[in-house]
This record gives C-alpha cells, sequence and structure tokens, in this order.
C-alpha cells in the first residue's frame, strides 16, 4: 500500500449521500418502502394460510399486523403520497385479500385502504376494471360485520 493513503474506501459524494437517505422513503413520509413490502409479504401469506382453513370460523388479526395495515390506512388518507403507492401494485393484492372473509377486521381495514386509494386516478381506473375486486366489494354488502359494512358504504 502506498503510503499516506487511507485504509478505507473514500466516503460517498455529499449530494448521493442525502439521495441514498431518501432512497427508501414512501414519498415524504417517515414510512419504508421496505416496511410496506414486509406488509404486503404478511398479507399473502395470510391470504394463503386462509385459504385453507373453515370459512365459517372468525378469527382475530394479529395485533402487529393490525397496527401495520391501520399505519398504512392512515398513510393512504394523504393524498400526495397516493402517487407514491401506485408502484406497489396495491389493487391486485387487496383483491385477494378480500376472500379472507374470516378476518372481520381485514376486511373494514383493507375496503378503507381501497376507498383512501380511490382518490389517485390510476388505482380507481384499475378498481373499476377490476370485475374481481368489484364483485368481492358488492359481496361485502352480505356481510354481518357492522365495521366493514361502514367501510363498503363509504
Amino acid at each position: 500500500m502506498c503510503q499516506g493513503m487511507s485504509h478505507r474506501n473514500p466516503s460517498p459524494p455529499a449530494e448521493l449521500a442525502e439521495e441514498l437517505q431518501h432512497v427508501d422513503q414512501i414519498g415524504d413520509t417517515a414510512y419504508s418502502k421496505c416496511w410496506l413490502y414486509a406488509l404486503l409479504m404478511k398479507l399473502l401469506n395470510l391470504v394463503k394460510s386462509s385459504s385453507t382453513s373453515d370459512l365459517s370460523e372468525i378469527h382475530e388479526l394479529d395485533q402487529e399486523l393490525e397496527e401495520q395495515l391501520c399505519c398504512l390506512w392512515d398513510l393512504t388518507v394523504n393524498h400526495n403520497v397516493l402517487p407514491h403507492l401506485e408502484d406497489f401494485d396495491l389493487v391486485p393484492i387487496f383483491t385477494d385479500v378480500l376472500t379472507c372473509h374470516q378476518y372481520p377486521r381485514l376486511l373494514e381495514i383493507i375496503v378503507g385502504i381501497l376507498a383512501n386509494l380511490a382518490y389517485n386516478p390510476k388505482a380507481c381506473r384499475q378498481m373499476t376494471d377490476n370485475d374481481v375486486l368489484v364483485n368481492r366489494v358488492i359481496s361485502l354488502f352480505y356481510s354481518r360485520d357492522t365495521p366493514t359494512l361502514t367501510e363498503v358504504c363509504r
């Protein structure tokens, strides 16, 4: 090694370091894209496991999952954030989640998130073009869960 050379790699340029600090953020929020991807994976695993369970049984949603979904629900209230969520392709994922009738709280939250996403023109178009989603939401009018019905009517 040459004399006077440092024993470490050089630091990245300051402007690059600033950019990298925000690369994982969803819009201007403190929420992380990695967090959302992990949450969506949990949801997909729940859909997969619930497809094999008894549909007549009502289950409570895992507390941690419920809290994270409520954070996402709160996040979707901010119309400035909605365009940043387009890359996550939430509508098809949530269409699959609407089959989890064993989890009424999950249905309530997902319908609430979908209602908020409808304020984004691209997501709204995805929803109206998705016959499966429309039929699943309409079928929720037969639900006996009052909070779910409230969100469906919203």
